[in-house]
């Protein structure tokens, strides 16, 4: 699943310029839900590479750009991006998604 969300995706810089991580998207909902092997919090930012996914009982969602992405009970996806376009790679499960 492709999103396109200009305004959303922001690299964050060293001193000499190189990339070291691309914000892509920002936790809204979450119940039984982890970033990585932590626990999702409302507010966190999620970040180009970051894997994210849900307990059986569980829900994501995400605010990115203008649109919402939710990650459904007992599903994972890897977060990416390329240029201007955040990309969702749905590893297992369901997600959904709302301009």
């Amino acid at each position: 699943m492709l999103l396109p969300v200009q305004s959303s995706v922001q690299a964050a810089t060293t001193q000499n310029g190189h990339r070291i991580s691309v914000t892509i998207a920002v936790v809204g909902l979450s119940k039984l839900a982890y970033i990585g092997s932590a626990d999702a919090i409302s507010g966190t930012t999620i970040y180009s590479g970051d894997t994210l996914r849900t307990d059986a009982a569980g829900e994501l969602g995400l605010a990115v750009g203008h649109g919402e992405v939710f990650l459904l009970s007992d599903s994972a996806a890897k977060m990416g991006n390329s240029g201007a376009v955040v990309q969702a790679t749905l590893l297992r499960g369901r997600l959904a998604s709302h301009p």
